[in-house]
């Protein structure tokens, strides 16, 4: 799951750039590898069916909105501020990705405020936060991420360091920070107390950074 969390996290930040291309440093040898992931990411259909939730779900459409708030800014703050969070941070630069420019985006896409779009489209939608995930989370995905995390494992090396290195134990309190932080808590409270669906939130934050990322680009 750790590992799940980043592949989300870089994949939210990487829409920026221009063809999805993750930052490199020095080698780029991390980049190159996690890019990979980066390029078997549907991004036309995701970007697709968000559009149309943001017209039609305005459930979607506030949830989305919501991230911008003091809560979750406080939030961001507080994980940039973790000692994991520097020692991961040159990591990843030591391994050729440059992690600070992804968080400086995922900062900026969290600050961007999403206008109700109009789109002609035929797509069916389930509605709410709990269908978008449905309709976006298909097994296709699901499989091709897996098969294309098998396929790494088995004959990269830099890959394979990383994923030793994310499920090492030295990052617990940075990748669990969504259950512990009282800031990210207080926004799951306030969704419940608006009756909205907070544990779809929770469990999908870092899908629904992605696809906030994607809209603010393209729209």
């Amino acid at each position: 799951m750790r590992f799940a969390l980043a592949i989300a996290a870089i994949l939210a930040t990487a829409s920026h750039l221009n063809a999805y291309e993750l930052p490199k440093v020095g080698s780029g040898a991390l980049a190159r590898e996690l890019q990979d992931f980066v390029n078997a990411f549907p991004v036309n259909d995701v970007l697709e069916y968000t559009r149309v939730y943001l017209s039609r779900d305005k459930e979607f459409q506030w949830v989305l909105n919501y991230m911008r708030n003091e809560e979750m800014r406080a939030f961001l703050s507080d994980v940039e501020s973790l000692p994991e969070f520097a020692t991961f941070m040159d990591y990843l630069l030591e391994n050729g990705l440059d992690g600070y420019a992804l968080f400086d985006t995922v900062k900026t896409v969290m600050e961007a405020r999403l206008g109700r779009v109009n789109v002609h489209s035929n797509l069916r939608v389930t509605g709410g936060l709990a269908g978008y995930v449905a309709d976006v989370v298909t097994a296709g995905l699901v499989t091709n991420m897996q098969n294309l995390y098998q396929n790494k494992v088995a004959t990269s090396e830099v890959f394979r360091n990383f994923v030793s290195e994310i499920l090492s134990g030295r990052y617990d309190s940075l990748f669990t920070s969504t259950l512990t932080n009282v800031h990210f808590q207080r926004v799951l409270h306030q969704l419940r107390y608006l009756d909205l669906d907070d544990e779809t939130f929770y469990a999908n934050f870092y899908l629904l950074l992605v696809s906030k990322a994607l809209v603010h680009v393209h729209n």
